[in-house]
């Protein structure tokens, strides 16, 4: 071991302070690399935790987060971070994935905000985000996994977002949106998955579109103040797993083509105003877990074959309406 006394030359100990900074590189195959990058922002501390850091003209956090040499993949979800969400960030535009959930996040000036050309998965969830919808938004093209559950964003839910027809989730529940369903969304968005708009203030009927949507696994419109029947084409869903229309003002009778629904695991259409009588073809769903359609105005018999053919049906609530025999 070298020392100072065998060294042609002295030797001094310095020691410099390091930021915290985590890069993780997973390599998946030799051609597709992945790098995740999580800052966290020191020296910024408030009592309520970190505050998120202002940016530079390059959209690079200034002084405690500099060097990032990777900017496809931000993640700086669940970090206790408050402030408003930096514009700057447009500046990162190569940037594919922006994870911002689980903060204290509050609403900017969004008109300062600019596309993210290469944007893929964007995640707001469980912020103070309020007012209007991000006007950025709808300008990015590529956009695939957007996320804004969990906030108080008002306003209508902008007929634009029926240009990303790239969409695979749409997470917009749990806000305060206002206005009609955007016919954009179920006549152009034909790749979703998930269409989550539950919690809300959205009101008027579920457009007759709505069976464009035949990719779609999960719908979930609850706790709204959405009126009129269930739509007929609804049968065009034929891949869906669950439908969440609860706590509405649906009426009229639920139509025999949920029967069709061959996929159909969960079924809630409680607390309506839904009438008439339980069709026979729901007897017909195979794979139905859960049927829950307590506290309408349903009336009759109920059908006799409910849960026959569904061996793995485990959750039924008719109570609260006016069947014959229950």
């Amino acid at each position: 071991m070298v020392s100072d006394v065998t060294a042609p030359v002295k030797f001094q100990r310095k020691q410099f302070s390091v930021l915290l900074r985590f890069v993780m590189t997973i390599n998946k195959s030799e051609d597709t690399r992945y790098q995740l990058l999580v800052c966290i922002f020191q020296n910024s501390l408030k009592s309520n935790g970190l505050k998120f850091p202002c940016l530079d003209s390059n959209g690079i956090p200034c002084r405690h987060t500099t060097n990032i040499v990777y900017k496809k993949y931000i993640n700086i979800f669940n970090n206790n971070i408050s402030g408003e969400v930096p514009y700057q960030i447009g500046k990162l535009q190569k940037v594919q994935h922006l994870d911002f959930g689980s903060n204290h996040l509050e609403t900017p000036d969004w008109s300062k905000f600019v596309s993210f050309p290469l944007l893929q998965h964007l995640n707001f969830h469980y912020n103070e985000l309020t007012l209007d919808f991000p006007s950025f938004i709808p300008t990015c093209l590529k956009l695939t996994h957007p996320d804004l559950s969990y906030n108080k964003i008002t306003g209508q839910i902008p007929p634009s977002l029926g240009l990303l027809t790239n969409l695979v989730t749409l997470d917009l529940g749990i806000n305060a949106f206002t206005g009609k369903l955007p016919l954009s969304i179920f006549m152009n968005l034909t790749k979703l998955f998930v269409l989550a708009l539950n919690d809300n203030n959205i009101f008027g009927s579920i457009p007759q579109d709505i069976g464009n949507l035949r990719n779609l696994l999960k719908l979930d419109l609850s706790e709204n103040q959405i009126s009129g029947e269930i739509p007929l084409t609804i049968t065009g869903l034929t891949k869906l797993q669950t439908l969440y229309l609860f706590s509405n003002n649906l009426t009229r009778a639920i139509p025999p083509v949920v029967g069709d629904l061959a996929f159909l695991e969960i079924l809630i259409l409680s607390d309506n105003q839904l009438s008439g009588e339980v069709p026979e073809s729901i007897s017909r769903l195979r794979n139905l877990t859960v049927l829950s359609v307590f506290s309408n105005k349903l009336s009759g018999v109920l059908p006799q074959d409910t849960g026959k053919n569904s061996p793995r049906l485990a959750n039924v609530s008719f109570s609260h309406n006016n069947f014959s025999h229950y």
